[in-house]
């Protein structure tokens, strides 16, 4: 059972675009997110191809807690949220709306138009657009999350970053397990599970001999 949530900053008091994004229900996510990556090169190789991570991470999201219909974390909703826009205003053949115009739009159309040898690379270079885009929107939301929680999304993201500046493969199993197996698996994080989880990144990070 998820231990009880800080009730963070009502969806109705964030400012447009967050309310879009903190409003979506899980449904609507993951069907933003497997419109985009049916539509999109390699969708044939593993059902939603190189999507396949990003489905697993939204998975977990909801499955810890952090993420849900009217509950969970804001900021998580948020950030999520505003990744999976980008994803719809950028599929093939649909119509952006301004507001979700921009650089990781962009960068999201040129994934869809890159070579096969390519395609990962240009996925993370996407990702990493979205996700800087949402995190400055979201900062706000970050404020008001627990202490241990905030550390946690910080953590996350500098992992995020080093799996991305490696191009790590995003259509087999491999960071969903890795997710799972290390992360705290209900909302809001405790003091303990961040320090348990530095300390293992700590060890993983370690040179051995």
């Amino acid at each position: 059972m998820n231990r009880a949530a800080p009730a963070g900053a009502p969806a109705a008091r964030v400012a447009s675009p967050l309310a879009h994004a903190v409003r979506l229900t899980v449904d609507e996510r993951h069907a933003l997110l497997a419109a985009f990556f049916t539509a999109c090169p390699g969708a044939g190789r593993a059902g939603i191809g190189l999507g396949r991570a990003l489905d697993d991470f939204l998975s977990w999201q909801v499955d810890s807690g952090r993420i849900g219909n009217g509950a969970g974390s804001p900021w998580w909703r948020a950030v999520n949220g505003l990744l999976v826009l980008d994803l719809a205003a950028a599929r093939p053949g649909a119509r952006s709306r301004a507001r979700h115009r921009g650089a990781p739009v962009a960068a999201w159309r040129r994934y869809t138009q890159a070579e096969p040898d390519e395609q990962q690379r240009a996925l993370w270079r996407a990702h990493d657009a979205s996700l800087d885009r949402a995190t400055g929107l979201a900062s706000p939301l970050l404020a008001v999350e627990p202490p241990a929680e905030r550390a946690f999304a910080r953590i996350v993201l500098a992992v995020v970053a080093a799996v991305s500046s490696e191009a790590q493969p995003t259509d087999g199993p491999r960071l969903d397990r890795n997710v799972r197996r290390t992360y705290p698996s209900t909302y809001p994080a405790s003091e303990a599970e961040v320090a348990a989880l530095q300390a293992s990144l700590g060890q993983a990070r370690a040179p051995s001999g």
